[in-house]
């Protein structure tokens, strides 16, 4: 409530808002600069190991998409790294389930190609969840 009775921060909102809808500022440059700023959960953590970071793709789990969940310490900018990310590697996102529990992320995405199917091909999936790790900077290993 406190922050929608706020009228200076309305005000600065939609002129983002409209800045960003009508390609006068680079929102993608933006927030990348916001994430870089901020400190991050993951960095200094004692439960900051492999084991709690993971990307998972599942081609079992639905009849007509692909899952991929995405284990990880949440940090600022986290679902903006994903998402541009899939963007990227032209993967369309249909339903997205985004849990967080305390600083821990469990996010699971039903994806599909550009033509409306799984991503089949084992080359693609591959690359699809090394991208993901690089782009989480985790270190990548073959999870299939």
């Amino acid at each position: 409530q406190k922050e929608f009775s706020d009228v200076e921060a309305l005000a600065k909102l939609e002129q983002n808002l409209y800045l960003a809808l009508t390609d006068k500022i680079n929102m993608k440059q933006k927030m990348l600069q916001q994430i870089k700023k901020s400190p991050s959960c993951i960095s200094g953590s004692n439960v900051d190991t492999e084991l709690n970071r993971r990307v998972i793709i599942d081609n079992n789990a639905s009849l007509i998409h692909t899952l991929i969940e995405i284990n990880s310490l949440d940090r600022m900018g986290f679902l903006f790294l994903i998402a541009s990310k899939f963007a990227e590697l032209s993967v369309n996102v249909v339903s997205a389930h985004i849990c967080t529990y305390g600083k821990r992320i469990v996010d699971a995405f039903y994806v599909c190609e550009p033509n409306g199917t799984k991503i089949t091909d084992q080359k693609r999936l591959e690359e699809v969840q090394k991208e993901l790790y690089n782009t989480l900077d985790f270190n990548f290993k073959e999870a299939f």
